[in-house]
């Protein structure tokens, strides 16, 4: 953006819109942060309960029914070797999950065409991949949008933006996309080629602009399009994902409950007489 307003003469507007786009994206952090913080520290909460009632706690219990005459209920058994085998375990989990996500970093690095896969076939899951384009989209339409505001122009715009874009799909159609562009290609056609309109929307507002020739304002109206789209997508994932990590939670209380009363029971009707 600094480039851009560089080249127009307009510098000062051009930090301006830059510290507009900072502070959006910031906010979009933040609703992001808020969207997944709370189900995250719900299912951490749990795990962590899971583990400490079944490795550090039920044990005792156990022993005392045991002590008792009581033979260990199945459910407080299950409890306490899914807690020590998870315990045991963790490290080791850990460490082979960060040895496999090392690797596909290290070979989406040396592979371009195994990198470009990896994040097509991301976009292509039945939730996250769409959440994953509306945010994308989303950045690189606003960064074009203030760019053009700037005084660049449109293959410069398209071209500064796409270099934003981590997306290795993404970014690689926004290339044969600035490509078409600077072939004599309008727009919008360029864009259906590219493969970057997959419901038809984008290309009917860049036609428009291709008229009007308004191509930031399109580009401002197609970020707040996708921006909503990426907002409505984090509050669907937060409507279901609460209830399910509370219903989890919920779950594993009760479980532990169970699992904590049964030993009791049995060690108290032991000492009473009511066992063999």
């Amino acid at each position: 953006m600094v480039r851009a307003g560089e080249g127009a003469g307009n510098f000062v507007e051009a930090l301006g819109l830059l510290l507009q786009r900072i502070k959006q994206h910031e906010d979009a952090g933040k609703r992001l942060a808020a969207s997944l913080g709370y189900p995250m520290f719900l299912l951490a909460a749990a795990l962590v309960s899971f583990v400490f009632l079944g490795s550090g706690v039920l044990p005792s219990f156990a022993e005392f029914s045991t002590g008792a005459g009581a033979p260990t209920p199945w459910l407080t058994r299950t409890y306490i070797d899914c807690a020590v085998a998870l315990r045991a375990w963790a490290p080791t989990i850990a460490l082979l999950t960060g040895a496999a996500f090392l690797g596909l970093r290290v070979a989406r690095s040396k592979s371009p065409g195994f990198d470009h896969r990896v994040a097509g076939a991301v976009l292509g899951l039945p939730w996250i991949g769409g959440l994953i384009l509306a945010a994308v989209k989303a950045e690189a339409f606003d960064l074009t949008a203030a760019i053009l505001e700037a005084g660049s122009t449109l293959e410069e715009g398209l071209e500064l933006a796409r270099a934003t874009v981590s997306n290795p799909a993404i970014n690689n159609a926004l290339r044969t996309t600035v490509v078409l562009v600077r072939g004599g290609t309008p727009l919008s056609i360029a864009w259906k080629r590219a493969g970057l309109d997959r419901r038809g929307d984008e290309c009917g507002m860049l036609q428009l602009a291709e008229t009007a020739g308004s191509y930031a304002q399109a580009f401002r109206r197609l970020g707040l399009v996708r921006a909503a789209e990426r907002d409505r997508a984090l509050a669907r994932f937060r409507i279901f994902a609460e209830p399910a990590a509370l219903g989890l939670v919920a779950a594993s209380v009760a479980t532990a409950l169970m699992a904590l009363y049964e030993p009791l029971f049995l060690s108290g009707t032991a000492l009473t007489g009511g066992l063999p």
